[in-house]
C-alpha cells in the first residue's frame, strides 16, 4: 500500500497538475494534450518544470488581491504578500526545503532528460519499385528514419529499457535556480540560436546542441523515445522511486505518453521489529524447508541409484523420472533462484543507498562552481546508473516471485493425490485429458480462423485486434463476455453482426459447452469412485488416534516398518 500511495500521487501529480496554455490562473492543456514538439516544450518549460522544482511556498488564486486593496491605494505602501517559507514546528530548515516535492518526497540529484533516435537513411525509406527512385528521393528532400517506437499505446515493459540512450542532458535543480533551468530548456528547444545570436555560444546549456554540426534542436525528426527522469526518496517510507516520463514520437506522426514509476524499498529492516519479524520468521522456515526438500530428493535420487541393477540412468529413467518429480525439483530450482534474485536485489540496493549518502553529502556543500558541477553532475549520473540497475533488479525479483506460487499449486496438487476426495480433481484431469487432446486440436483451429478473421476486420481500426497476440487476447476475453460492441460496429454494422455471431455460436454456445461436458463427463466417473473413500474429517481423525496409539506403545508406525524392511533389503527399494 504504502508503494501505491507514493507512485499514485507522483504519477496523478505530473499528469493531471503539470498544466500549460495557461489563461490567467488556469492551465488549459495537460501532459497527454502534448501532441506537437512545440507543445512538449511549453509543457516541460510551463508545466512540469514549475511544477517539479518549486523553490517557495504556494498560495491560492489571486492572493493577496483577495485581501482587498482600500488600505493601499494612493499610498507608497507595495502590497503585501506571504512568507515565501516557513519554519515549522520541529524543522531545523524552513518549508518547503530544496527539491521537497510533493511535501514529503525529497528529489536527488535533479532531471535527466535523454532519448533514442533511429538513424535517418535515404535507403530506409519504402518506396514502389516501378517509380524511378532518383525522383522521389528529390521530392521527398529528406531521409527517412524507421522506428517501431508507439506505433500502438506504450505499456510498461517498453519504459522499462535504459540502454541505447543517447543525447544525455542535466537539468541540476541542486545547483541552478529556476530560471537557469527555464533558460536550459530554451537552449535545448532552439538548439543554441539565441545564444548563437547574441554571440555567446559558450553560454548555451544544452551540450548537445552545442556539439551538433549543423546545430540543431535538442528534439527533431530523428527522436523515438524521449524520458523526463528524476528520483524520488520518501523518508516517510523509505522507498527510492525512479519517475520517468516518457514520449514515443511514431512515424505516423503521433505522440504516445506513458508515466512509469519503479520503486523500491531503502531497507526492508528498517522499521519497528514488530512489523519485519513476521516476515524474518516465515522467511526463515521457508528457507528450512527447501533445504529439507532438496535433501530428502537427494536421498530419493541416491537411493534409486543404488538399487540399480543395471545402469544408474535407466533406473533413473524408469523408477524415479516422472511428472510428480520434475515438479518438485522445477520448485527447488525456483527457490534457488529466488534466493539469488533477493540478494542480487538486496546488493543493489546496498549500492543505492552508499551513492545516496555521497548525494547527501554533496548537497549539503554544492556552491555551483564550474569544477564542482562537473564533479557533481559525475556523482548525480553515477546514483541514476544505480537507482535504475536497482528497481530492475526488484522488478526481476517480483518476476521470480510470480512464478514460485504457480509451482506451489502443483505441489499441492501432488499433496492431494494422498486422499481420495481431494484427488478428484487431478484424477478427472487425467481420465480426460485424451478427450481433452482431440479437442484442443479442433478448438484452437476454429478459434485461429476466427481470430485471423477478426485482424482482417476490425485490424486497422481497433487497436485491440491490431496484432495477432492482441487478437487472441481479446477474442479469449469475448469468449466470457468482456467485449465492446459498440466499437466494433465502426468497422460496419452488418459486418461486426456476421463476426460476432460466428463467434458467439461456435465457440461459446458450442465448443465450449463440450468442453464442460468432457470434462463433467470424467469428474462424474470419479466421483463415483470416490464416494466410498474415506473423507478427510476422518482421515484426520484416523491419523490423531494412530499418533496417540504410537504415543502410548500400542502401534508401530508405518515409516519404522518400512525403515526396517529397506535395512534388510540393504537400500533396494525395488526388490523389497
Amino acid at each position: 500500500a504504502e508503494v501505491f500511495a507514493v507512485e499514485e500521487a507522483m504519477k496523478f501529480d505530473i499528469q493531471e497538475n503539470a498544466n500549460f496554455a495557461w489563461a490567467h490562473n488556469f492551465g488549459h492543456k495537460t501532459l497527454h494534450d502534448a501532441n506537437s514538439i512545440a507543445d512538449v516544450w511549453s509543457w516541460l518549460r510551463l508545466g512540469f518544470l514549475p511544477l517539479v522544482v518549486q523553490p517557495s511556498w504556494a498560495y491560492s488564486e489571486n492572493y493577496p488581491a483577495a485581501l482587498g486593496t482600500d488600505a493601499y491605494d494612493g499610498t507608497n505602501y507595495s502590497r503585501p504578500i506571504g512568507p515565501s517559507h516557513w519554519l515549522l514546528g520541529g524543522y531545523t530548515r524552513a518549508a518547503p526545503i530544496k527539491n521537497d516535492y510533493l511535501r514529503y518526497t525529497r528529489l536527488v540529484g535533479g532531471i535527466k532528460l535523454h532519448q533514442t533516435v533511429a538513424e535517418p537513411s535515404i535507403d530506409a525509406c519504402l518506396l514502389p519499385t516501378s517509380f524511378d527512385t532518383e525522383l522521389l528521393h528529390a521530392w521527398l528532400g529528406k531521409p527517412c528514419k524507421p522506428a517501431d517506437d508507439g506505433q500502438l499505446t506504450p505499456e510498461f515493459r517498453d519504459s522499462e529499457t535504459f540502454d541505447e540512450f543517447t543525447r544525455q542532458e542535466w537539468l541540476l535543480t541542486e545547483l541552478d535556480s529556476v530560471e537557469e533551468l527555464t533558460r536550459a530548456l530554451i537552449d535545448m528547444e532552439d538548439g543554441c540560436s539565441h545564444a548563437v545570436a547574441v554571440g555567446a555560444l559558450e553560454t548555451c546549456r544544452c551540450k548537445t546542441c552545442r556539439s551538433n554540426i549543423p546545430r540543431q534542436p535538442y528534439i527533431d525528426e530523428q527522436t523515438r523515445r524521449l524520458e523526463i527522469a528524476f528520483i524520488t526518496y520518501n523518508a516517510q517510507y523509505g522507498i527510492y522511486s525512479y519517475v520517468g516520463t516518457n514520449l514515443f514520437f511514431n512515424r505516423g506522426g503521433h505522440i504516445h505518453k506513458h508515466v512509469n514509476i519503479m520503486s523500491a524499498w531503502a531497507d526492508l529492516f528498517a522499521r519497528p521489529i514488530v512489523e519485519f519479524l513476521p516476515t524474518v520468521v516465515a522467511g526463515s522456515l521457508w528457507g528450512i524447508m527447501l533445504l529439507k526438500i532438496t535433501l530428502s530428493e537427494l536421498h530419493e535420487l541416491v537411493s534409486v541409484m543404488r538399487s540399480a541393477h543395471t545402469s544408474c540412468w535407466r533406473a533413473l529413467r524408469e523408477d524415479y523420472l516422472g511428472f510428480w518429480n520434475l515438479v518438485d525439483w522445477v520448485s527447488l530450482t525456483i527457490g534457488c533462484v529466488l534466493v539469488l534474485a533477493f540478494f542480487d536485489y538486496q546488493t543493489k540496493v546496498g549500492a543505492a543507498n552508499l551513492s545516496l549518502a555521497n548525494m547527501m553529502d554533496a548537497s549539503n556543500h554544492a556552491h555551483g562552481g564550474t569544477a564542482q558541477r562537473m564533479e557533481y553532475q559525475s556523482m548525480t549520473e553515477a546514483f541514476f546508473t544505480c537507482v535504475e540497475t536497482m528497481v530492475l533488479s526488484e522488478k526481476n525479483l517480483r518476476l521470480v516471485l510470480f512464478f514460485y506460487p504457480t509451482i506451489l499449486m502443483l505441489r499441492l496438487f501432488k499433496s492431494f493425490a494422498a486422499q481420495p476426495r481431494l484427488a478428484i480433481v487431478t484424477k478427472t484431469l487425467e481420465r480426460a485429458a485424451e478427450d481433452l487432446i482431440h479437442f484442443c486440436i479442433v478448438f484452437c483451429c476454429v478459434y485461429m480462423c476466427l481470430v485471423i478473421n477478426s485482424i482482417l476486420f476490425f485490424g486497422q481500426d481497433l487497436q485491440d485486434f491490431c496484432t495477432l497476440l492482441r487478437a487472441i487476447n481479446s477474442c479469449f476475453r469475448a469468449m466470457f463476455g468482456d467485449w465492446d460492441f459498440p466499437e466494433m460496429q465502426e468497422i460496419g454494422l452488418i459486418k461486426a453482426q456476421i463476426w460476432f455471431w460466428s463467434f458467439m455460436l461456435l465457440m461459446v454456445l458450442i465448443l465450449l459447452n463440450m468442453l464442460l461436458a468432457v470434462i463433467m463427463d470424467a469428474y462424474t466417473e470419479e466421483k463415483a469412485r470416490a464416494r466410498t473413500a474415506q473423507s478427510l474429517v476422518f482421515q484426520s481423525f484416523d491419523m490423531g488416534r494412530r499418533f496417540w496409539q504410537y504415543r502410548k506403545g500400542e502401534r508401530v508406525r508405518l515409516n519404522d516398518i518400512w525403515a526396517v524392511f529397506e535395512k534388510e533389503y540393504h537400500g533396494d527399494i525395488k526388490r523389497m
